[in-house]
């Protein structure tokens, strides 16, 4: 008989033969199903049957967490310890920047766990007054480089007006109409920017620091990447680059 995503079914299981107790989450060429013990298998529609035994709470958990969405903090055990990451691309099957920013893991959402588990923050920093806020990338016409637009802010109040063309040069900087007057915003960024670096361990100059660190805040920070780890994976690259050379 057919089946719909979310029956309760029960089938033969294969190395005990006891009958037991599952819930179809997925329906293709086959149907497939997770058990009460949280066990997936799957077959033809034949191989299950219709069950009215409850649902216990661990598989209404796993069932929750059948799909992820983009900014969960997640976890899964991987060698005999915990990993913790970030979903950065949401669904059934996700993407996962994990912790640092180095790797990323790729698979169905239920083999990840939403984690209460903090996300590793910097020590305190000036750069912590700066933030990016109504970032908007037109990605069809984003070639060599992200073409958008974004506001920067101060302690919170709109200074500068950032965008790039998408084209591959730098990206431009106008001060914003509602900008504090009397400060040269455009210059205490890069400033700010350039002590930024320094204060996290940027062994090699950047090309561009204030665009270096537009791109960090909006493309890593929010998965959980520090300005710690940001430089010690361009101090990484940086050196390998460098060895190449020599």
């Amino acid at each position: 008989m057919p089946h719909s995503k979310g029956d309760r079914v029960c089938l033969t299981h294969p190395k005990t033969k006891q009958t037991v107790n599952a819930v179809v989450f997925k329906i293709a060429a086959k149907v497939s199903v997770v058990t009460d013990d949280l066990e997936i298998f799957t077959g033809g529609p034949a191989v299950f049957t219709p069950s009215k035994v409850p649902i216990p709470s661990k598989l209404h958990d796993f069932l929750a967490n059948l799909t992820l969405e983009k900014g969960a903090r997640v976890e899964y055990e991987h060698e005999g310890a915990m990993v913790y990451g970030v979903v950065s691309k949401g669904g059934e099957n996700v993407v996962v920047v994990l912790d640092g920013g180095r790797q990323e893991s790729r698979g169905p959402a239920y083999l990840y766990h939403r984690s209460n588990h903090p996300l590793p923050v910097d020590p305190p920093s000036d750069m912590d007054r700066w933030a990016v806020t109504n970032y908007r990338e037109v990605k069809a016409l984003s070639e060599e480089t992200p073409c958008f637009t974004a506001t920067i802010t101060y302690d919170g109040k709109p200074v500068l007006l950032a965008d790039n063309r998408g084209q591959g040069g730098p990206n431009g900087y106008a001060t914003h109409p509602k900008a504090p007057k009397g400060t040269k915003w455009e210059t205490k960024l890069l400033d700010d920017a350039k002590a930024w670096a320094e204060q996290f361990g940027c062994a090699h100059p950047v090309p561009g620091e204030t665009d270096d660190w537009l791109d960090w805040h909006v493309t890593e920070r929010p998965f959980g990447v520090t300005a710690a780890a940001h430089f010690a994976n361009w101090n990484a690259m940086t050196a390998r680059l460098r060895k190449a050379e020599d």
